[in-house]
């Protein structure tokens, strides 16, 4: 068998650094990959080395600075996927809540990106004596699903930190904020980033009543709090989910700044799939069966600039506008065509798209600049009326499962019209032929 190379950059680490960890795990990855055979470089210098796999403490995204440290993280990354080889990143433990000098060494490793899409963090066939051992050395436990509470606690994450990928803080603050409001009158309790040391520089209060700026422990704020927001960014799509007290599971494809419900289970929702629609419920799997999501993003072809309150409509008759670019619409699943009209822009047709039930398909539409035909969206709609049915169904406070039970009584006295119906056809017909006395017989069932 080949040996591998294995390159640890030593300059990706910050300047000044005052934490020995963040050598030490460069060190001591490096030795174990020499204990294992292959051959481990401890490269010291800003240019890139060809290896099978690069080795970087931290990470970097498409808005950040232009330091040195932080370019070289970028270039190391990007000769992989050129080479396609890989990339190993190590980030903080998560739980440093708990051991604030991480003394017991834990740490994030994940190939090739840090999002749920782009990187793999070794969690397929996890050994449950894991979580055990960490538990116990770091004293924590799962607490059961809460169902009280007073406040709900905003967190945020660093401003310009690679997991906000160029959004504000303070914009993505102001959305939440002005979402949860519109909801709930409840006291919000806003908490900013421990690390961000500049926070003071930037931060700035969003002006809504009974909201307040916390600067205690996060065990303090999670104590009595209702529920808790944070911004969880996905590496291609800017989808957040959230679940509610039998009010329905929600979706937003910008950040927090529109939601849809896509329908109330019947039970408490304590986990969402984030790559389609399910919720595990106290009452099992729950998702809106027959009914998907078609979201997506129009752009200019030409500049790439997102194009704002363009519609999007499908020749089922369902129409949205674009929010910044992205859209989103509850649809039936099945096979339809998308068209976007926007102003000064040629119209744009997507054809034969599936939508699945229970999932999303995306579509993204580069659209070019020309005169737009606002009058195609009633030429192709074909079902306007029971699309909104559909939307209503999925956006209502009761269970999906409560509305399937209506369209089957539905169709029930529709069966049962028509035989009746057609019993009465049938008595005439017999009659005028002097035999009916099966049909007689029939009718009086």
């Amino acid at each position: 068998m080949s040996k591998l190379t294995a390159v640890a950059y030593f300059k990706g680490i910050p300047p000044n650094n005052n934490n020995a960890e963040k050598p030490l795990i460069l060190n001591n990855f490096l030795e174990g990959v020499r204990n294992s055979g292959d051959t481990a470089i401890a490269h010291q210098g800003f240019d890139v080395v060809p290896c099978d796999v690069a080795f970087i403490q931290g990470f970097v995204h498409e808005h950040g600075k232009s330091a040195p440290h932080l370019q070289l993280r970028q270039n190391a990354v990007d000769l992989q996927k050129q080479n396609n080889k890989r990339s190993l990143i190590v980030d903080s433990n998560l739980f440093l809540y708990a051991d604030p000098g991480n003394t017991r060494h834990y740490l994030r490793y994940s190939f090739d990106g840090v999002f749920p899409t782009t990187g793999f963090y070794f969690d397929k066939d996890v050994d449950p004596g894991r979580w055990t051992k960490i538990s116990n050395n770091l004293g924590l436990s799962l607490k059961p699903y809460r169902t009280t509470g007073n406040h709900i606690l905003v967190c945020c994450q660093r401003n310009g930190g690679w997991s906000m990928k160029g959004l504000s803080v303070n914009d993505w603050l102001n959305n939440t904020v002005a979402t949860l409001r519109s909801l709930t009158d409840r006291p919000i309790v806003v908490r900013v980033h421990p690390g961000d040391k500049k926070w003071r520089q930037w931060f700035k209060m969003p002006a809504y009543p009974n909201i307040s700026l916390s600067q205690r422990h996060i065990k303090e704020d999670l104590q009595n709090a209702w529920a808790s927001v944070v911004q969880v960014m996905d590496s291609n799509k800017n989808v957040i989910y959230a679940s509610t007290m039998l009010q329905g599971v929600y979706i937003s494809p910008n950040q927090a700044a529109n939601w849809l419900n896509l329908g109330a289970p019947e039970y408490l929702v304590n986990a969402i799939s984030t790559s389609s629609l399910y919720a595990a419920t106290e009452g099992g799997a729950y998702n809106c069966k027959g009914t998907g999501l078609a979201a997506g993003h129009v752009s200019d072809a030409t500049s790439g600039i997102n194009i704002h309150h363009a519609i999007v409509f499908s020749d089922f008759g369902i129409k949205t506008l674009s929010i910044y670019g992205d859209f989103m619409m509850v649809h039936p699943s099945g096979i339809f065509n998308f068209t976007v009209v926007a102003d000064g822009h040629a119209n744009y047709t997507i054809r034969n798209v599936t939508i699945f039930g229970g999932d999303v398909t995306w579509m993204d539409m580069a659209i070019e600049p020309g005169i737009s035909d606002p009058e195609a969206e009633e030429k192709s709609s074909s079902g306007g009326s029971l699309s909104y049915c559909l939307i209503a169904a999925a956006a209502s406070d009761f269970g999906i499962s409560e509305w399937f039970e209506m369209k089957f009584l539905f169709f029930g006295i529709c069966i049962l019209i028509v035989v009746i119906i057609f019993a009465r056809w049938c008595k005439l017909r017999y009659r005028k032929n002097g035999d009916f006395c099966c049909l007689a017989n029939l009718e009086a069932y």
